[in-house]
This record gives C-alpha cells, structure tokens and sequence, in this order.
C-alpha cells in the first residue's frame, strides 16, 4: 500500500484553505469522461492554531492504481504500482494519465496501461 498525506487549512484563505481530496481512476466511460470513485482518509490528524484556525493532516493508503489528487488548489494525476513488493508511486502528465483512461476503457488492466505509456528515454 501507498501512504499519502495531504493538508487541508480550516479557517485558512488561499491554496491551504482549499479542500483535498484523491479519486480513483478506473477506466473511461466515454471519450469525456471517466468513471472514479472518492477515496476515503485512513487517518485524520487535527492540529488547532486559535479558535478560528486548524490544519487537518489526511492520510490515504492506496493499492496500485491510478489516482487524481487536489491538494492547495492543484490537481494532478498519479500512479502507483508494485516494484519488489514495494508499492511506489509517481506524478504523470495529464496527457499520460488521458492515454492510460483510454487503455483501461478498452480493456487493459492498469498495469497494462502504465506500462504501455511510459515515455521513451
């Protein structure tokens, strides 16, 4: 399992006071969309500043697979797979991340698709 933590600012104005949140990609359901789910915190940690100010820490353990995260206003595409039994995980491009829905919604697994859209060297 991946671990991923991300913060969210309650209180806070700017990137910190933007919600986090991670999705799992499963495949396209058409060529402008795609089927996700939202992925639940394994683990909440509350650190209050003040009354009107706390920053909660969101841990996630993720499988393989490929993930769409928002954190302090920036989202971006990632994907994680085992390597030795150690799961590992990388940021994409949201074009790689495009061309990977688009093999899963033909029918490959997403370690198929990971693996056939690796950049060249």
């Amino acid at each position: 399992m991946y671990e991923l933590t991300m913060e969210w600012g309650r209180g806070y104005t700017g990137k910190m006071g933007n919600r986090c949140w991670v999705r799992s990609i499963s495949q396209s359901a058409t060529d402008y969309s795609m089927e996700s789910e939202f992925i639940g915190a394994t683990k909440v940690v509350k650190e209050h500043f003040g009354r009107q100010r706390t920053m909660i820490a969101f841990t996630y353990c993720l499988a393989p697979g490929l993930y769409q995260q928002e954190e302090g206003g920036e989202r971006n595409y990632f994907v994680a797979w085992d390597k030795k039994g150690e799961t590992q995980a990388k940021d994409i491009s949201d074009e790689r991340a495009h061309a990977m829905i688009a093999l899963m919604g033909s029918g490959s697994s997403v370690e198929e698709a990971r693996r056939a859209t690796i950049p060249a060297a």
